[in-house]
């Protein structure tokens, strides 16, 4: 395999599961050029699709949902046949966010046991919610990591440590990696938030 950074390798991921037609949904846009960097790594995307990271966690049990007949919900609790995998509240400072609007890139991606990739940066926001496995991200500063709890921290260029049900939100032009040290499977749901122009989406270096 050749080497590939951690953004570069989202785009070729993507870009060969189109080819393959595999259920990415292809209204969403392709996200600009990243900066290069050696490294290896292996990941499959196997599905994306949602308006924010929240509803993206909900996106699985809703299309199950609507295949079954609707069931009245019991007093103070969920319809029968749904249950939140998943939850995460991630503040996004004003200043991050692109001017003139923007599209939202989605992937869950699996990242095999010992697979890695090297840190690289895009020049927008983005952010990794951990849905199995513990993800280690290599990377610079700041950075912050938002507990299970919903507390947030910011973090160095050390190696951060994200556990499951956690996420790790970037800024724009700060560099981000990933590393799969345990023995589990490690699955992530990574979002960027790519600049629009004139409602078009920023065209990819």
């Amino acid at each position: 395999m050749g080497s590939k950074s951690f953004h570069n390798l989202l785009r070729s991921a993507r870009s060969s599961c189109h080819q393959e037609e595999c259920p990415v949904n292809t209204s969403m846009v392709e996200h600009p050029g990243s900066s290069p960097s050696d490294g290896l790594s292996r990941r499959t995307v196997v599905g994306a699709g949602a308006t924010g990271l929240a509803l993206a966690l909900l996106a699985r049990n809703l299309s199950q949902v609507a295949a079954q007949e609707s069931t009245p919900a019991a007093e103070g609790g969920a319809p029968e046949g749904l249950a939140v995998l998943g939850e995460s509240s991630i503040p996004i400072p004003a200043a991050d966010i692109p001017a003139g609007g923007f599209s939202l890139y989605i992937l869950r991606l699996t990242v095999e046991p010992g697979s890695s990739a090297p840190a690289s940066s895009v020049p927008h926001p983005s952010l990794d919610h951990v849905e199995t496995g513990t993800l280690i991200c290599p990377g610079g500063a700041p950075r912050y990591l938002v507990a299970a709890d919903g507390s947030v921290s910011e973090v160095g260029d050390e190696d951060v440590t994200v556990n499951l049900g956690e996420s790790i939100y970037v800024p724009p032009n700060v560099a981000d990696g990933a590393r799969n040290e345990g023995t589990d499977l490690l699955t992530i749901l990574h979002i960027e938030f790519v600049p629009t122009e004139g409602g078009m989406a920023t065209p990819s270096a």
